[in-house]
């Protein structure tokens, strides 16, 4: 009993100590529940945020409120309804079912088989009340003949679809024309009368018979046999191939001219000069040696041209083609005697000069063509050239020249247009070369390496090796130089000891050297330079070639009746006479006048005095008046009258005693000089010499009776075009000894 109670009493002091113990950690960890609801499908509470406690409070079923459709159902999907707990916020969904489907119920769709209420929902394929149809007794729609069948139409009684069923045909004995037959292409058989005309007697194939040729095939055309059939007597027909066409032969008659000479016209070839079998069509085309292909249109000018005839085939001949080779050969020209001496020629850039020529064959429809006849380079200067004809060429493919009729051909260059001149700057020579390299500035024209150019004042034609341009190391070697351009000519021809700075360089018979020449001049003021007095008449300045770096003493001669010219005058015909030398001078050539290393005018060259200028067909004096006129003395004969007043007087008061002599001079050499001798009679003149001495011009004088002498270009035409050429007129009456 005493060991119970102690017992008893240490399980109470153990319990007494567990539950201060457990007081003491509650005390320690105290709950602290979070306000914010936590939840799931069923219940929602309050968990303990107390670290490592898990402890809930006001854990409960949630209370939902009525809901709200939040999607609407249709007739094709559910609908949604959402539920919210009034506590903690948490939502459930359900579904909301669909709507019901609609009929018509006034109206029944059907098929064959079944009738129905067609939806109105939009749904075709929800049928109301399907089944099938009830059908009534039926109507006879139609009745029945012996010939044709009737119909009974039955109805559904629910729906009112309709349907129908044959009668038969009511019994007939059918009757048929045993006398005739009727048929298709396979079969025949006598015919009912009795109005079945599907009823058909004695139906069998036809018989038939071996066939008869009704049609007989021709070229190109098909035959045709017939066949009968032995019972029925149908017929039909099978074709019979045409009969192949027969081989054609084609060939050029033997007649076909497959040559001739240019003459202008088209070298048609004709198709009658075609042979062929039947009446096929001919077409005839031409190819040259360098087209790409055929044409319809006959060549006309020189060459080698094949040609194709084309024959198209018919029902009888066959079609083929044949080819022939034809030529146009180069029309020859023949140059008549003399023909570059009449032609001058004036396209000195290209080397050519004009010849007219006018075929003269009578198939050449009349054509007059201009044919240009070339010359090579060499030959472009002013002069008469006598040159191998061999060397000449046509510029027309159609034409070639007969060189068989001469061996030389002579022509005259009047005028070298774009002339080349330069004046020599400075010199240098090379060890051990022969070589003189002259510095200059081109003054005009073009010079070409391989040029041979005359050296005016000394004469000499030097060849020009080679053109530079540039200096030192950066000089380059050119082939041209032109007009502006400052070169380097390398020549040979002529030493440094005979060159002098201010020589004119220029191609041969291009440029004329004179002792004086008629001048423009203008006095420059102090305020350009010039001196403060004026210039008098005589004085002998230096004359300055600014192109080509010359200088010269020249005397200045003022007209009569101008002694002084002041700053800033300017007069004409004033003469500047060099001292003896020949100077290189034309017309428009421009030079100063310098006294003491000042400038004191400037000049311009207007004429060369003592000469006659000679442009187009005239000869016009040096005050410019037309001293005489182009006469036709006959054919192929063309002169100059000369019409001068002072001439004429003093050749008709000659006696017949004197000798007359007048010659035409230039560069101061006669190039012809003409002489009435004593005893020949007033008025005669005889042709005497005539011999060519210059380049520039030849002229003749033809034995007339006339009172006045003619002057004749070049061997009977007189040509003249491009810049002036001026050629000195010399008059003398020799009066007889003692007379």
């Amino acid at each position: 009993m005493k060991r119970k109670s102690i017992v008893t009493i240490c399980a109470i002091a153990l319990m007494l100590v567990l539950s201060l113990s457990v007081l003491a950690a509650c005390n320690k960890n105290k709950h602290n529940f979070s306000s914010e609801w936590k939840n799931d499908e069923q219940y929602h509470w309050h968990e303990c945020v107390t670290k490592k406690h898990t402890d809930v409070a006001d854990k409960a079923d949630h209370t939902f409120d009525a809901g709200v459709v939040t999607k609407d159902p249709t007739e094709a999907e559910e609908g949604v309804k959402t539920f919210t707990c009034t506590v903690c916020g948490y939502q459930k969904t359900e579904a909301v079912p669909k709507l019901g489907h609609t009929f018509d119920m006034n109206k029944w769709k059907y098929d064959d088989e079944n009738h129905w209420h067609p939806a109105t929902c939009g749904h075709a394929d929800e049928k109301k009340d399907l089944a099938a149809h009830v059908w009534n007794e039926g109507v006879v729609t139609k009745e029945p003949t012996e010939t044709e069948e009737g119909v009974k139409t039955y109805t559904c009684t629910t729906c009112g679809k309709t349907k129908t069923a044959t009668i038969g045909r009511l019994d007939h004995e059918h009757t048929f024309n045993m006398e005739a037959w009727t048929f298709d292409d396979e079969n025949h058989w006598h015919p009912a009368t009795c109005g079945h005309t599907d009823e058909k007697k004695g139906f069998a194939a036809h018989e038939w018979n071996g066939g008869v040729v009704t049609t007989e095939p021709n070229y190109g055309v098909e035959g045709e046999k017939t066949f009968t059939c032995t019972v029925c007597k149908a017929t039909r027909t099978e074709p019979i191939a045409a009969l192949a066409a027969k081989d054609n032969t084609i060939s050029f008659a033997n007649d076909l001219v497959e040559e001739k000479t240019y003459d202008g016209l088209a070298f048609i070839i004709d198709s009658a000069k075609v042979n062929r079998q039947g009446d096929g069509e001919i077409t005839i085309t031409y190819k040259g040696e360098n087209d790409t292909a055929f044409s319809a249109t006959a060549p006309i000018n020189a060459g080698e041209y094949t040609v194709k005839v084309s024959v198209a085939a018919t029902a009888e001949w066959k079609g083929g083609e044949i080819t022939t080779t034809i030529i146009i050969n180069k029309r020859e020209i023949t140059l008549s005697a003399g023909v570059f001496e009449r032609k001058l020629g004036e396209n000195l850039e290209s080397g050519k000069f004009g010849l007219t020529c006018i075929n003269v064959a009578a198939d050449t429809n009349n054509v007059v063509e201009w044919v240009t006849i070339g010359a090579p380079e060499t030959y472009y200067a002013i002069g008469i050239h006598t040159i191998g004809a061999t060397v000449l060429t046509v510029d027309n493919d159609n034409f070639e020249l007969n060189n068989g009729v001469y061996d030389t051909v002579k022509f005259t260059v009047w005028n070298a247009p774009d002339s080349f001149y330069a004046g020599i700057q400075d010199l240098y020579t090379f060890s051990g070369s022969s070589e003189v390299l002259i510095t200059t500035t081109i003054a005009n024209g073009t010079v070409k390496k391989g040029d041979q150019i005359l050296v005016n004042e000394i004469g000499k034609i030097i060849t020009v090796n080679k053109i530079k341009k540039g200096t030192g190391t950066s000089a380059t070697e050119v082939e041209t130089a032109t007009a502006g351009e400052e070169v380097g000519l390398y020549i040979e021809g002529a030493t440094r000891a005979e060159l002098n700075r201010g020589y004119m360089l220029s191609k041969p018979d291009t440029i004329i050297g004179y002792s004086k020449v008629t001048v423009t001049i203008r006095v420059r003021t102090k305020g350009e330079g010039g001196q403060n007095t004026p210039i008098q008449t005589g004085i002998k300045p230096n004359v300055a070639f600014a192109d080509t770096y010359g200088e010269v003493i020249g005397e200045v001669t003022f007209p009569e009746g101008t002694t002084l010219l002041a700053g800033g005058e300017i007069l004409a015909g004033v003469t500047i006479n060099f001292q003896g030398k020949k100077v290189p001078a034309f017309v428009g050539r421009r030079f100063t006048l310098r006294v003491s290393g000042k400038t004191i005018a400037e000049c311009v060259v207007t004429a060369v005095p003592n000469a006659t200028k000679v442009r187009s067909g005239f000869m016009l004096g040096v005050p410019g008046t037309n001293v005489i006129e182009p006469i036709e003395l006959g054919e192929n004969t063309f002169a100059i009258n000369l019409n001068r007043s002072d001439l004429s007087e003093k050749l008709k008061n000659a006696k017949d005693t004197d000798t007359i002599e007048i010659k035409f001079i230039n560069k101061g050499k006669d190039i012809a000089k003409y002489t009435r001798t004593p005893g020949t009679g007033a008025g005669v003149y005889n042709e005497v010499g005539g011999k060519i001495v210059g380049s520039y011009l030849i002229v003749e004088f033809y034995k007339n009776t006339g009172s006045d002498p003619k002057l004749t270009g070049n061997n009977g035409e007189w040509v003249f075009t491009g810049e002036d050429i001026y050629i000195g007129l010399q008059v003398e009456v020799k009066p007889a000894s003692g007379t």
